[in-house]
């Protein structure tokens, strides 16, 4: 009798595999933790990290390589630090295995100017306003970085697997700090580390790896995996220049607001992506040489701190926090400006949005005008650790209430 469970394998269709890819690396996250298993291949960890009221939350799970095992995509340490990076804490990069011919993939046809027919997906990844991909190609690997500004692309031939001691080989590198390239046979973690930085953890699969948007480009990095030595790489490729600018109007330099976010961005480590196009918002200050600056690009918000001449740059996760007319977040710096007494930052996702109030057990109530859709709250204290123990009332500029949310 022949077994009833001998058929034919079929390859399932592109939709259905895509659907079952995006279920498996958004759904994950909701699994109970798992127990550490070391330095296998098999890296099963969905990282969830809440910090203060509308902090970063870190969840970057990827389904990866032949077997489809999910990566573990939390770093060892804090996200690189230096002077000019702020208090947003550790936060990751969202990647997935597999992708078709979407919008930013299309955007890297157009730049290449070349057929695609053929195509296999390696790996993309996103973080802070960036997409990178590697792909394959006839017998080329081909990297494509995509923003809102900027399309970069660069094709090399498919090199062989690293050899020796190297964990990895880097193909491709870009401004805005994005590294890119092949990993050694059976490798499934990867970390970069510049200098004295702590190392960031790359995202791998099918034998690629991308780090987006990481440490600022320099002439030498640390490339390691677990429970191996780091090597350091000096024969570094040179930074990969846009191949398509969009072509959009900057945004403002020449008012005050603007030129404290021309003076700040530029520090940034990670680098800023598309920095020229952040427009001015909110500002605090006690002087000219001490304030808080915040800017604002697609619905993402930045906050640049100046004291004295030590700068520091943060781009809140606006993404993990809670929806409502005003994104609120404490998780931001105002390193050496104590005086300024920031308690959190905002942004206005409802237009009517003019004023927002934040009340306190035990504390004065702390207000303060939206400001071309952002708003800096400032008072004694701090936020109150306690979930919902930070009540926030929005106002219309009739002093109707939007809404009251507490986090």
């Amino acid at each position: 009798m022949s077994d009833p469970f001998d058929v034919p394998e079929r390859e399932l269709p592109d939709h259905v595999r895509q659907s079952v890819l995006h279920r498996i690396s958004t759904e994950i996250a909701h699994e109970r933790p798992r127990r550490r298993l070391g330095a296998t291949p098999l890296l099963i960890a969905a990282s969830v990290v809440a910090l203060m009221a509308g902090a970063t939350i870190v969840t970057s799970t990827l389904t990866a390589n032949k077997d489809h095992t999910t990566l573990n995509a939390t770093p060892s340490t804090a996200h690189p630090t230096t002077s000019t990076s702020g208090a947003t804490g550790a936060y990751l990069w969202n990647g997935v295995p597999y992708w078709g011919m979407d919008a930013q993939m299309q955007r890297c046809v157009d730049a290449t100017q070349k057929p695609v027919d053929g195509w296999f997906p390696l790996l993309r990844v996103s973080r802070n306003g960036l997409t990178a991909m590697l792909y394959r190609l006839g017998t080329d690997i081909v990297f494509c970085q995509v923003t809102k500004e900027h399309v970069t692309t660069k094709a090399m031939p498919y090199p062989q697997p690293p050899s020796g001691k190297a964990p990895g080989e880097l193909l491709f590198t870009t401004p805005d700090g994005t590294y890119a390239g092949v990993v050694a046979p059976n490798l499934y973690n990867l970390q970069l580390r510049m200098d004295t930085l702590h190392g960031d953890n790359a995202a791998v699969n099918d034998s690629v790896f991308i780090l987006p948007n990481s440490f600022r480009p320099g002439d030498k990095i640390d490339l390691g995996s677990s429970g191996s030595d780091y090597v350091t790489v000096t024969d570094m490729p040179q930074p990969t220049e846009p191949t398509v600018t969009v072509g959009g109007p900057k945004a403002d330099r020449t008012s005050l607001g603007g030129q404290r976010l021309a003076a700040c961005l530029p520090t940034a480590n990670p680098p800023v992506v598309d920095a020229d196009y952040w427009a001015p918002a909110a500002v605090i200050q006690t002087d000219a040489t001490h304030w808080l600056q915040l800017g604002t690009l697609d619905g993402r918000l930045i906050a640049c701190n100046r004291s004295g001449s030590t700068f520091t740059v943060d781009q809140p996760n606006l993404d993990v926090v809670e929806k409502h007319s005003v994104l609120m977040t404490g998780k931001i710096s105002a390193d050496g400006n104590a005086e300024l007494n920031v308690l959190a930052v905002g942004l206005a996702t409802d237009p009517r949005a003019a004023k927002v109030t934040l009340a306190r057990a035990g504390k004065q109530d702390a207000s303060a005008p939206v400001d071309h859709g952002t708003v800096i709250l400032h008072g004694e204290g701090t936020l109150l650790p306690g979930r919902g123990q930070n009540r926030f009332t929005v106002v219309d500029s009739a002093g109707n209430v939007i809404e009251q949310f507490t986090q």
